[in-house]
Parts: structure tokens; C-alpha cells; sequence
């Protein structure tokens, strides 16, 4: 059984359809992929400065309960105390709370990776009732 040139040329338009398909499909795949790549790579720096300006809160609110004078400091995490990757730092300023002699406002300003252009940046900011563990 011979192929006409008419039918070849139908089995060439169909594998070539097909082809083309596929490599429609592969790109549309790659981009989606890219894609969420991309969205992973925005979140976990957030991620990151999220966690840095909790564990400062806490840092602060424990400094707070053993002394009443503590003002802040500025708090640099290396990179090999997070995730090996980037430094991260926390500033930490206490302040009294109006004329609330036993409150002090907290703000935290985290900032990772500890880059002075591509940072993140989360800001917390709470009052601690001297005396007591919680924060608001």
C-alpha cells in the first residue's frame, strides 16, 4: 500500500499541528512555572521579616521585664542564625507611653535580607504594661 503525496501532506499538516500544540502547551507550562517562582521568591523575604520583628517583640518585651530603662537597640541577625542566606536586622525603639509611667510603646522596624536597596521591611508596633508578659 502506497502514500499519495496528498496524504503525506495531510500526515505532515497533522504532525505538525500536533507539534506545535505541544510546544504551545511546554511554553504555556514554563511561564506558569516562572510565575510561581517568582510569587515564592516576593513571599519569603516577607515571611522572613515577619518572623525577625515577632522575635524582636519578644526580645523587647523580655528586656522590659528585667529592666524598665531599656530604650531599644538596634538587633542585626546573621545570615548563618537564619537561614544561611541573608543577614536580617531589627530596630527596636521603646518609648513611655503617654503619661502612663508603668506603659511603654514598642515599635519594631524589621528589614531582611539587611540589604540598604532590595529589603523588606515589616513594622510592629505594641504597648507593654510593665510588670506583665503580654503584649497587645
Amino acid at each position: 500500500m502506497s502514500i499519495s503525496r496528498k496524504q503525506a501532506g495531510v500526515v505532515l499538516a497533522a504532525t505538525l499541528a500536533c507539534l506545535f500544540l505541544a510546544i504551545l502547551l511546554s511554553a504555556g507550562l514554563a511561564a506558569s512555572t516562572l510565575t510561581a517562582h517568582r510569587r515564592m521568591a516576593e513571599h519569603l523575604p516577607r515571611q522572613q521579616a515577619a518572623w525577625l520583628a515577632e522575635s524582636a517583640a519578644s526580645r523587647a518585651a523580655a528586656q522590659l521585664r528585667r529592666n524598665a530603662d531599656y530604650s531599644g537597640e538596634a538587633w542585626s541577625i546573621s545570615a548563618a542564625e537564619l537561614n544561611g542566606m541573608h543577614a536580617g536586622k531589627a530596630i527596636i525603639a521603646v518609648a513611655p507611653d503617654g503619661d502612663e509611667t508603668d506603659r511603654r510603646r514598642v515599635k519594631i522596624e524589621a528589614y531582611y535580607p539587611d540589604d540598604p536597596v532590595q529589603r523588606t521591611k515589616i513594622t510592629k508596633e505594641f504597648v507593654v504594661q510593665l510588670g506583665q508578659t503580654t503584649n497587645e
